[in-house]
């Protein structure tokens, strides 16, 4: 609770007029978490849009926690009224670390949960769904181990399903440049469940990884109308 009073108390007023970029994909040190009080923003991977936020909604924690570039570009779809909250000061309130340092993923970080039901309940793309729809997609979902320096999806190729990282770290290429990595609860191939496009990046295991994945039939199967166009990503 100390922790969270001292949040609270460092957050600072930003106003962000419509259609300019608030955070931009790959945008190294990042050094800002942000909370939407007012307004909405649209947010794009790869020049694709992929979600929506408004009120209550909020942006850039994984850069701050893992100390990697922006994983998405967050635009004003509106005029934007944001809380901002500085990197040290949103470290110690959510990992308890004095100081505000960034703790090593290995340690400092909790395990992805061991249910699937519970793991998919982290995922952005499916907050707000019911328990009976999570545990529902964990039955339609299917379990695959890649090993070091094998790729999962590449870059160009169709695309049907969506992927959570269970175990392990994965590295994400565009053409032969790595963008950005990923680790346990993260998740790719938003845009394959949105767009009929190929893909557009390569996803290479730097471990050997554990992987749960979901077609776009499963999502819908299991809850038709419990996807809007900002959570099917």
């Amino acid at each position: 609770m100390d922790a969270l009073e001292h949040a609270a108390a460092t957050l600072v007023p930003v106003e962000v007029p419509a259609g300019v970029e608030v955070v931009r994909q790959d945008e190294p040190d990042a050094r800002q978490f942000f909370l939407v009080e007012d307004g909405t923003a649209d947010v794009l991977v790869d020049g694709w849009l992929v979600s929506t936020l408004g009120p209550g909604s909020s942006f850039g924690e994984k850069a701050l926690l893992r100390s990697v570039p922006r994983a998405a570009t967050v635009r004003a779809q509106t005029a934007l009224r944001l809380q901002a909250l500085d990197r040290a000061s949103f470290l110690a309130a959510a990992t308890d670390v004095p100081g505000g340092t960034v703790p090593d993923i290995g340690e400092g970080f909790p395990r992805a949960p061991a249910e699937p039901a519970e793991l998919l309940r982290v995922v952005p793309l499916l907050t707000g769904l019911e328990q009976r729809a999570l545990e529902e997609l964990a039955a339609l979902g299917h379990q695959r181990t890649v090993r070091a320096g094998e790729d999962v999806v590449r870059e160009g190729e169709p695309a049907d399903r969506f992927y959570v990282l269970l175990e392990g770290t994965a590295a994400v290429y565009s053409g032969e440049r790595m963008i950005r990595t990923l680790a346990r609860t993260d998740h790719f191939g938003e845009i394959a469940l949105r767009e009929q496009v190929p893909r557009t990046a390569t996803v290479r295991g730097l471990t050997d990884v554990r992987l749960f994945s979901l077609d776009r039939e499963a999502l819908l199967r299991a809850s038709p109308d419990g996807f809007t166009t900002a959570q099917l990503v």
